[in-house]
């Protein structure tokens, strides 16, 4: 069985900050090939590279791509900082509302950042279809320093989360 990857037309990550500028991604359009599926194994990776064309300073991505691993669609993306460790799927309300979001917490509801093979922290955003056709997807992102600040009890638990967003197109 053969599977084409959808055709990505455009991707954009943006602070939700006054006057910040739109993180317009697209795709990097190199020649797709036919992925094979072992008859053996359901699951395949399919990965679709993605341009960055307008970013902002305080959560700049410096590479993105949508992953497909059997039925989940992944936005995999590094920032270019350490200063945003995780990420919480949502709004800014109800990711104050959902609280400190760390699995020592027993919360695990926090997307947690890895460091790749270039030392930037990077974020594996599980998507649903319904935010690949071009509408905002609230994303709130969380400030290490001032989470560190929270945990040592000099800062409020909310001061922490910061709201962004994030846009991608998909032609069906």
């Amino acid at each position: 069985m053969k599977i084409r990857p959808k055709k990505i037309t455009a991707l954009a990550l943006s602070a939700l900050m006054l006057a910040a500028p739109v993180l317009d991604v697209i795709p990097a359009f190199a020649k797709t090939k036919d992925l094979v599926i072992d008859s053996a194994k359901e699951a395949a990776t399919q990965e679709t590279a993605l341009t960055i064309t307008n970013n902002t300073n305080m959560f700049k991505a410096v590479s993105a791509k949508l992953v497909k691993e059997e039925d989940t669609t992944y936005l995999v993306m590094a920032l270019s900082g350490s200063g945003y460790r995780e990420l919480y799927l949502g709004t800014y309300e109800k990711a104050v509302a959902n609280g400190d979001g760390t699995k020592d917490k027993g919360n695990d509801s926090w997307i947690h950042g890895y460091l790749n093979n270039d030392s930037k922290y990077e974020f594996k955003i599980p998507l649903t279809d319904d935010m690949l056709s071009g509408k905002s997807v609230a994303v709130t992102a969380i400030s290490n320093s001032y989470y560190e600040k929270y945990l040592n009890g000099t800062n409020d638990l909310a001061r922490i989360f910061y709201p962004r967003q994030f846009q991608i197109d998909v032609e069906k």
